[in-house]
C-alpha cells in the first residue's frame, strides 16, 4: 500500500465515520477520533448499525490536498 492509499483509506475513513456521526463541515478536520467513537457509538448504538457503503464512498472521494511549491 502506498502512502498515498493509507491517507486516502485515513482521512476518508475518518471522515466517512464523522459524517455517520453527526457530520463536520466542508475541510474541517477530525480532531479527536476518541470524541468521534464516543459520537459514533450516541448516533447509531454500536458499530453494527454504522452505513459502512457510506464510509467507503467517503474513503473513495477523498482526495489529497494540492501541493504548492516552496521558493
Amino acid at each position: 500500500m502506498t502512502h498515498g492509499q493509507a491517507m486516502q483509506l485515513r482521512c476518508g475513513g475518518l471522515r466517512g465515520l464523522a459524517d455517520q456521526a453527526g457530520g463536520i463541515a466542508p475541510g474541517e478536520s477530525v480532531a479527536d477520533v476518541f470524541s468521534l467513537v464516543d459520537r459514533l457509538a450516541d448516533a447509531s448504538g454500536d458499530f453494527d448499525g454504522v452505513a459502512w457503503e457510506r464510509v467507503v464512498r467517503e474513503i473513495t472521494a477523498w482526495q489529497s490536498p494540492v501541493r504548492r511549491n516552496r521558493k
